[in-house]
C-alpha cells in the first residue's frame, strides 16, 4: 500500500475527535482516526477486526454508519474474532470484497475525500 508510513499519534487522535471526544478514553479514538487518515490516503474500504465483545472496537462499530455518510459511502465493516470459524463472518467478509469491487468498477475512488 503506497503512502502508508506511520503518522504521528497527535494526528491520528485529532483525526478521530470528528467521531470521539478524546476524554472520553479508550483506543476507539484511534481506530476512528486511522480511519479517517485510510481514507485521506485513498484506502477504497477499511475492515476493523476486534476481539469478541470489544467495548473500543464496539464503540467503532457504532460510529461507522456516520463515517460511511461523511465518506461517500465507502465500505467499512467491524469483524468480532471469537476464534471458532463462522460462516457469517465470511459472507460479510465476501460482501464487503464485493462492495470495493463494485466502488472500483464504476470509479468510485476515495482518494479525492477528505
Amino acid at each position: 500500500m503506497r503512502g502508508f508510513d506511520d503518522i504521528p499519534a497527535q494526528k491520528i487522535v485529532l483525526n478521530g475527535e470528528k467521531y470521539i471526544r478524546h476524554y472520553i478514553g479508550g483506543e476507539a479514538i484511534v481506530s476512528m482516526g486511522k480511519a479517517v487518515d485510510y481514507v485521506k490516503r485513498g484506502l477504497d474500504g477499511i475492515i476493523s477486526v476486534i476481539p469478541f465483545n470489544c467495548m473500543p472496537g464496539l464503540t467503532v462499530a457504532g460510529f461507522i454508519p456516520k463515517f460511511r455518510k461523511d465518506n461517500n459511502n465507502i465500505p467499512f465493516v467491524s469483524i468480532e474474532y471469537d476464534g471458532f470459524q463462522d460462516s457469517t463472518r465470511e459472507m460479510r467478509i465476501d460482501t464487503f470484497i464485493a462492495q470495493v469491487k463494485e466502488r472500483w468498477k464504476i470509479g468510485l475512488r476515495s482518494s479525492h475525500l477528505t
